[in-house]
């Protein structure tokens, strides 16, 4: 009798493996997107995509006014050489302000970025950010509220209770110029 139970066993394994096997086909060749097609790839098939490119400030309000949601900048930097735009497929928009000729792309981070991120309450995020250890809290203009780090410093998280959707952050290498643009007023929406 158990002979009889053993061999069922194996069959209903047999069953399943071949069940599995056969799923994996299925998606293997009708279902999974191999990014071969046409457009060179899946993020280029993505309309709502920017890969990194040059950009000017009527580009980013074109692009805000496309979206219909804010994006934040540092308006015009001494220095700049290049503003670059990126838009990621999850929604968040980089402005980033290369120098010294640097090219579009650059996988460098040696750059003042500023980041809009679409957020379900930023606000209440940067509260929770703010209690963590080594945080530091700023109040900055537009009744804006700000977040610093001493764990990773060159970057300051900022949100305002107007446009509680986006959460902003400002990167600069230099931590005291990123708290510096955040606490000025610089950070705005481009116009």
């Amino acid at each position: 009798m158990n002979d009889r139970y053993q061999l069922r066993g194996v069959r209903i394994g047999a069953v399943i493996a071949i069940a599995a096997v056969a799923a994996f086909l299925v998606w293997f060749f009708a279902i999974r997107d191999t990014g071969d097609d046409d457009n060179g790839g899946s993020q280029a098939s993505n309309p709502d995509v920017v890969p990194a490119q040059a950009a000017t400030q009527a580009d980013i309000s074109k692009l805000a006014e496309k979206d219909g949601q804010p994006i934040y900048w540092a308006g015009d930097q001494p220095g700049t050489s290049d503003i670059e735009l990126t838009k990621t497929a999850d929604g968040n928009v980089y402005v980033r302000y290369l120098t010294d000729n640097a090219d579009i792309g650059t996988p460098q981070p040696s750059y003042l970025t500023v980041g809009t991120y679409p957020f379900g309450n930023a606000l209440h995020a940067i509260k929770v950010i703010a209690k963590e250890p080594g945080a530091k809290t700023f109040n900055v203009p537009n009744n804006g509220l700000a977040v610093q780090n001493t764990s990773s410093p060159t970057s300051v998280y900022v949100a305002y209770p107007d446009d509680k959707t986006y959460e902003i952050e400002v990167y600069d290498p230099d931590p005291a110029k990123a708290l510096d643009l955040v606490q000025s007023g610089d950070i705005q929406p481009v116009p």
